[in-house]
């Protein structure tokens, strides 16, 4: 199984657009807690995040991605679409 990457432009509501990267990472061993899956965000201005996703039963990549985007711009979120 490979890595999932994906990429969202975010715009804020004053204008703003961001660039968002978001690259899964799989467990390589049985040596993890659950299921040992992490998702790193990269924002355009160099600004890096970590999700963990380990204990989420119900995982699935893009869905992950898309909660995250609207619980970190909140009220301040005007759109986003996947590039």
């Amino acid at each position: 199984m490979e890595n999932k990457i994906a990429t969202y432009e975010v715009t804020t509501m004053s204008g703003r657009t961001r660039t968002l990267m978001f690259t899964e990472y799989l467990p390589k061993d049985n040596n993890h807690y659950g299921n040992g899956i992490y998702i790193l965000v990269e924002r355009s201005d160099s600004e890096e995040f970590y999700i963990d996703c380990r204990y989420d039963r119900n995982y699935n990549f893009e869905k992950n991605c898309e909660e995250w985007i609207k619980s970190y711009y909140g009220y301040n979120l005007s759109a986003y679409k996947k590039v």
